[in-house]
């Protein structure tokens, strides 16, 4: 069995009762975090960015993308699933696999979520108004008459975050097999990595509440960019977990 069956079959399981489950909670949180921004004269930008910036997207972000296929690995582990797919097609491309469909999971369940969110308020509220933001969605595009553009650009920013941190809930998994370790790991890592990284001033750039602060000249730039870091962080993550079910089997 070639790499990309074995792809292909993660992907049907990232389409399943968890992901449905995964983008209604998150567009739930979403909902009530913007009833409190709505006002005469709100807009469906302000009502977004306030949601999808406010407190409540700390959990929303950094736990619930990684209940969708996160544990897949650990409840394979627990299932005795896992000897019989590494015997098929080896431990890398088994760990590599199951990463890369864990990263599209945790960006379609943020994604999907905020731009329903998107559709039911622009229902009732226009897309844009007038605003003064300096944030680089809204200053190249959103004002320059391409709002819809502009907040697209602007979630799937929010969503490389989610695949982050999806990604670092199946690298814990493959050292601590459990599916709970999976959902709840990357919040704490997350926080933890945000004060060392503040105590010990390192770069900013490798600090995930702080995501919003990386921009570049325009949105397309922008997005650009996080996506380079982010499949930088994929293939760190790759390695790290490729190393680690390697160990794993051989001190099975």
């Amino acid at each position: 069995m070639n790499f990309l069956r074995v792809f292909a079959t993660d992907l049907r399981q990232v389409l399943s009762w968890r992901l449905v489950f995964a983008i209604i909670i998150t567009l739930i949180i979403y909902g009530f975090a913007g009833l409190g921004f709505i006002g005469e004269n709100t807009d469906v930008w302000y009502i977004v960015g306030m949601a999808v910036w406010g407190s409540t997207a700390f959990f929303t972000l950094f736990t619930i993308p990684s209940f969708v296929f996160s544990s897949a690995i650990a409840m394979d582990w627990q299932d005795k699933a896992t000897r019989y797919w590494i015997i098929r097609i080896g431990s890398d491309r088994y760990t590599v696999s199951k990463l890369l469909a864990c990263a599209i999971a945790g960006f379609l369940a943020h994604f999907i979520a905020a731009l329903l969110l998107i559709v039911i308020l622009s229902a009732k509220f226009p897309l844009y108004i007038q605003g003064s933001s300096t944030e680089v969605y809204e200053r190249t595009l959103i004002q320059n008459g391409r709002p819809l553009i502009g907040m697209l650009l602007f979630i799937a920013d929010r969503s490389m975050q989610a695949v982050i941190a999806a990604e670092i809930g199946m690298v814990i998994s493959v050292f601590f097999t459990h599916p709970y370790v999976a959902v709840a790991a990357p919040l704490g890592i997350i926080l933890t990595m945000s004060r060392l990284i503040y105590k010990y001033k390192l770069p900013s750039v490798i600090d995930m509440l702080n995501w919003n602060t990386i921009s570049a000249e325009t949105a397309g730039a922008t997005v650009l960019y996080k996506f380079l870091l982010t499949l930088f962080y994929t293939i760190l993550f790759s390695c790290i977990a490729v190393y680690g079910m390697r160990r794993k089997i051989a001190h099975e």
